[in-house]
Formats: structure tokens, sequence, C-alpha cells
């Protein structure tokens, strides 16, 4: 939200609302007063404007509770070294989602994750992990990626 000294204000809200919420956070709704104007962004400009604002090829990942103990940063630093994430510990582009899984799978069987499925999906931004892992489970690829896994990086 901005304010200038001509009583204007600008708030980021879906059309037709008096009010944006991000995260959950309703303390910046705004009511106009008789005499101001007020000037609606979609939502989905906003988003992009505030995500461009914050954003830069340094900007660290901010890793959940599960992940931020020092064996697990180990881990996820040895997947960096070996090209299987990057250095923010998000997917490479080129690296297939069952690859994804079967390292969250293994990832989440070291550290004792009880929920590593919420972890990872959330991390990656994939609600399919578990999915891609049970598909490709027991398959000759998948047990040589697992095998390279344990050895390299956990």
């Amino acid at each position: 939200m901005k304010k200038d000294k001509e009583k204007h204000i600008e708030n980021h809200f879906a059309e037709g609302s008096n009010c944006q919420v991000f995260n959950g956070d309703i303390s910046g709704c705004v009511f106009a007063m008789p005499g101001s104007t007020v000037t609606q962004h979609p939502v989905q400009q906003a988003l992009k404007e505030a995500v461009s604002a914050t954003a830069t090829d340094e900007t660290p990942c901010q890793l959940s509770a599960e992940l931020n103990s020092r064996k697990a940063r180990r881990i996820l630093d040895r997947a960096v070294e070996a090209q299987l994430l990057t250095s923010d510990y998000q997917r490479p582009k080129d690296m297939a989602w069952w690859k994804m899984a079967c390292m969250a799978d293994a990832i989440g069987d070291e550290l004792c994750l009880s929920n590593k499925w919420v972890v990872f999906c959330s991390l990656w931004g994939n609600s399919n992990l578990r999915k891609y892992n049970t598909d490709k489970e027991g398959m000759t690829d998948y047990n040589d990626f697992r095998k390279f896994l344990k050895k390299e990086i956990l």
C-alpha cells in the first residue's frame, strides 16, 4: 500500500473488493475516506511487482525447520555440488521429477522425516512427488540413482 499527500491510496486487491489478503495477513486492508481516490490493481500484477522488487539471483531459499539442521544442510549442499540441485536447493531445469522424488524419499529417510512429502513438495513446489516416486520405485534406473544418492549425497 502506498499513500501520497493528495489523499490518493494505492492498494493491490482483487477487482471489486476493498482489500487484499497476502499470506493470511489482512492488516493492509484500506477503506477509502470520502473525497479520496482508490486505485485498484489486479492481484496477479501486484504479485509480479512484489516478486520482481524483492527477488534477486542471490536470494537464499527459505528452508523449513526440518531442513534447517546441520545434517540436512550438509546433504543439500552435497546435492548442489553434484549438480542435482541449484544453489538455492531447487530443481535444475533438466532434472526429471522422478529423480527429485527419489531424492526427497532418500533424504527424508536419512533425516527420519515423518512428513518428508509435505516438506519436499513445499520446497520444490510439486505436490506429485510421492506419485512420481511410487511410479518409478523398484525400476533399475531408480535403484541405480538411489544407490548413487546413498554413496555420494547421504
